[in-house]
């Protein structure tokens, strides 16, 4: 063999094997999504609640007046009352309802959703207090996602699920970049991967990942601004642009992420 093909068939391997990196850890996450009831963790009812005010709306809204408040959606209420919520949120004993997960629940599900209304009332609203704390940015992706789901299967349930299926993508996109990152900073294809399968096997990240939570985005995010920064002058400007990025998410994390990122891209600059 060639010494061209034995490169090629190194970096094929590699290849081969962050795929199954990534491959088990949507496998643990998806079964996570999809075995955990909804708003079983303990703040996803916060964040699913902000998503599905922008689901119901169907656009972006203006509230000049409102009250601030939690589980205010009809979705969300609707999601809660046929997961067994309220049995189950801190009770280790509680159980899901009988029948849950199978074909004849969805069916039931999809039958019993509430309608969604298009429209928000501009003065005196109740709408979810995340909306006081954190930006839109997250929660208008993942209802764009869920309510696209929503039309397609007319399911509440389905429209949940994709939200959560979202999340598991950006844990995938965070892994893949992680490998990028660790490789253009020299490290050796062994000790990349061996980094990646550490953080994609963690329970905590597979955990997070397989939930409505903002804090997928911004991990996301940062990780790309780590690889952007350790690249050619061109590709570093896109740093810039993740921080932006995290700014629109969470503002606290993009004001304490930005100097790590500056001083990590000045290091790679003079090692150039």
């Amino acid at each position: 063999m060639t010494p061209a093909a034995r490169a090629y068939a190194s970096r094929a391997s590699v290849r081969i094997v962050l795929c199954a990196i990534v491959a088990a850890y949507l496998g643990f996450a998806t079964l996570w999504a999809i075995r955990v009831p909804p708003f079983a963790p303990p703040d996803e009812m916060a964040h699913a609640d902000y998503m599905y005010a922008f689901f119901d709306a169907g656009r972006f809204y203006r509230v000049d007046s409102r009250r601030s408040a939690n589980d205010v959606l009809p979705q969300t209420q609707y999601l809660e009352r046929i997961s067994g919520y309220r049995r189950l949120h801190y009770n280790l004993l509680g159980r899901v309802p009988a029948g849950y997960g199978t074909r004849a629940f969805f069916a039931a599900a999809r039958r019993g959703a509430p309608p969604v209304s298009n429209a928000v009332r501009a003065q005196g609203s109740v709408m979810p207090y995340v909306m006081s704390v954190y930006p839109s940015t997250y929660y208008v992706l993942v209802a764009a996602i869920a309510r696209a789901t929503f039309d397609a299967t007319r399911s509440v349930v389905a429209s949940f699920f994709a939200a959560r299926a979202c999340n598991v993508a950006l844990g995938a996109a965070t892994l893949v970049f992680a490998f990028a990152t660790f490789r253009r900073r020299g490290l050796g294809a062994v000790t990349s991967l061996l980094c990646v399968a550490s953080i994609a096997m963690l329970p905590l990240f597979c955990w997070v990942s397989a939930y409505v939570q903002p804090d997928n985005l911004v991990i996301f995010l940062v990780t790309f601004a780590l690889w952007a920064a350790a690249g050619k002058r061109r590709v570093a400007r896109y740093a810039a642009l993740a921080v932006c990025g995290i700014l629109l998410v969470k503002p606290l994390y993009g004001a304490v992420v930005w100097l790590p990122v500056a001083a990590y891209a000045i290091a790679i600059a003079r090692d150039r």
